[in-house]
């Protein structure tokens, strides 16, 4: 952080974070590795005739480089003015450079612009206060275009995933890190609104970093995506499901406000989801097939205006086990035990139908030609009588008899001859 700074050099540093110069001027920053900050790469808040060039900066949730002030900061602060972005190369953040009014005459020159999520080059006023030459970006009317080559489809951040998703090249990403990052309320690490795209963490995590559990950790809209092999750990939502045909398939959803919530078409198989708030949240329709939903604090699933097929599931110490609202579903072989005050609720279970279900406090819920749930908990469920072995005979005492008259037949046999 240089604040008020003169004639300083930053110069051959990775940095894990980010570069802020404020009120300061004349200083070289310059082959740094800066990567990875949940905001932004380097900052220039009235500051002047500072010389960046040769940095690497790489994959921050915010601005890659920031010239200028946000507006409901300013007030009586020096402009940025004569600032030089030279030869760096800015990549895989939510927004290249941003340069804001409160700046004049900054160059930016010989700079690699590119795969910045939501644009390279930003202007938040007319061009003529900045100088744009021989830079490479992906607007081809402010520079040379980016190089298209995508080396591969794998991923280690919020932001080089997002980037990855949406290239045509890659039906099916790859999470090959784990990433634990601040992502803020009413934002996501990982969204996509496109389709046919197979999302694989390999059984890496992805976790928020702030204890208060903000943001979400995956969104996807659209249809026909699969989400699998993830942990998704401390959001507000886990996994949020807003479009059609799309798979939840091995993930490890925990210590969220809300596991997964599916406001779409989805199907949700063999999932663990442990300590959320809210277990499954269904507000579309789903079919909930092999999961195991441990200690909810509240609903392990919440049903509402669905309808929904459940199937296989075992769920377990939380406050409600099933809770239905407004729902028409098919409940098949849960087992839903030791809920902390029921096992299934719903003031209306409408048309809602099952067979084969275990649990000890239906509230109303009848499988098929049962009153309640199938079994109790606790009891065996043979799913097919075991085959049955042969009697064996009773004991007899031998004849001793017959022995002694075959005997006596064997001799007078042999005398004779």
């Amino acid at each position: 952080y240089l604040y008020n700074s003169h004639y300083c050099v930053i110069k051959n540093n990775t940095i894990y974070g980010y570069i802020d110069v404020y009120g300061s001027s004349n200083n070289k920053i310059k082959y740094n590795y800066i990567l990875n900050s949940d905001g932004e790469g380097i900052t220039i808040q009235g500051s002047s005739k500072n010389f960046i060039s040769d940095n690497k900066i790489h994959n921050h949730s915010g601005y890659g480089v920031h010239i200028g002030v946000e507006p409901e900061w300013r007030g009586g602060g020096y402009l940025s003015t004569e600032n030089i972005l030279f030869n760096n190369e800015i990549t895989m953040n939510q927004v290249g450079i941003l340069v804001r009014p409160d700046t004049n005459n900054t160059v930016i020159d010989s700079n690699k612009i590119c795969w910045n999520l939501e644009g390279d080059i930003i202007v938040k006023s007319n061009y003529s206060i900045v100088n744009l030459k021989d830079n490479i970006c992906g607007d081809s009317k402010k520079c040379k275009k980016c190089d298209e080559q995508i080396l591969n489809c794998n991923c280690s951040s919020c932001i080089e995933c997002k980037i990855k998703l949406i290239d045509p090249r890659c039906k099916e990403v790859t999470l090959i890190s784990n990433i634990t990052q601040y992502v803020p309320a009413f934002r996501q690490c990982i969204s996509f609104n496109g389709s046919n795209k197979i999302f694989n963490c390999d059984m890496h995590s992805i976790i928020q970093s702030d204890v208060h559990r903000g943001g979400t950790g995956i969104v996807y809209n659209n249809k026909n995506n699969t989400i699998m092999n993830c942990i998704v750990k401390n959001f507000s939502d886990g996994i949020v499901i807003e479009g059609d045909n799309c798979k939840l398939i091995n993930n490890i959803i925990e210590n969220n406000r809300y596991g997964i919530m599916v406001r779409g078409n989805g199907f949700i198989i063999n999932n663990t989801i442990l300590s959320n708030s809210h277990g499954i949240e269904i507000e579309g329709n789903a079919t909930i097939l092999n999961n195991k939903i441990l200690s909810s604090e509240e609903e392990g699933i919440h049903l509402a205006r669905s309808t929904s097929v459940i199937s296989k599931n075992f769920i377990t110490n939380s406050i409600v086990g099933i809770n239905s609202t407004l729902s028409n579903i098919e409940m098949n072989s849960n087992v839903v035990c030791n809920n902390k005050e029921i096992d299934l609720y719903s003031e209306n279970w409408q048309n809602s139908t099952g067979v084969n279900n275990t649990c000890d406090n239906p509230d109303g819920w009848d499988d098929e030609e049962k009153e309640g749930c199938t079994y109790k908990c606790g009891e065996q469920k043979l799913t097919e009588k075991p085959s049955k072995l042969p009697e064996k005979p009773p004991y007899q005492e031998p004849n001793y008899n017959n022995y002694i008259i075959i005997t006596i037949i064997l001799i007078t046999i042999l005398l004779t001859v």
